[in-house]
């Protein structure tokens, strides 16, 4: 098991960085999610469930997750659904830090079992540089955008 986090400031309103997050087909564009898929209808909110591809070149894994814990504009987190070789639980919050910028702050914890738990030490090493990565790249798409 190993944890990780990231944090960001973007000249954003938090409720439009917010919605933008929480969007599942929004994923592709800033984070190394290849493929996402709504599984539940209505809206983003606490129960439900999305299948995502994560990863690169041949470190690629499917999951299904569930929202866990969701608060209008603030927090997200989702987990793995199991049964799953890959137990992932993660959160974006953001917070106001202006009337026109916000904060953006990642933590999770990934916990691999059988004999995917040698592949630790490599998933850990590109999680720590990638997470920043994404961040940034979430940052670059959103100030961006038009006001």
């Amino acid at each position: 098991m190993f944890t990780y986090g990231g944090e960001a400031t973007i000249d954003r309103p938090a409720h439009e960085v917010f919605a933008f997050v929480a969007a599942p087909e929004n994923l592709p564009r800033w984070s190394d999610v290849s493929y996402v898929e709504k599984l539940t209808d209505g809206p983003m909110g606490l129960g439900t469930r999305v299948k995502m591809t994560m990863g690169q070149g041949p470190m690629r894994a499917t999951s299904e997750f569930e929202v866990s814990e969701w608060e209008d504009d603030r927090t997200l987190t989702f987990k793995t659904v199991p049964p799953h070789w890959l137990l992932w639980d993660a959160t974006y919050r953001v917070e106001a830090v202006g009337p026109s910028s916000s904060r953006i702050t990642t933590n999770g914890q990934i916990t691999l079992s059988g004999i995917r738990r040698v592949l630790e030490p490599v998933i850990r090493n590109e999680l720590s540089k990638g997470e920043q990565g994404e961040l940034d790249r979430l940052k670059a798409i959103l100030e961006e955008r038009p006001a």
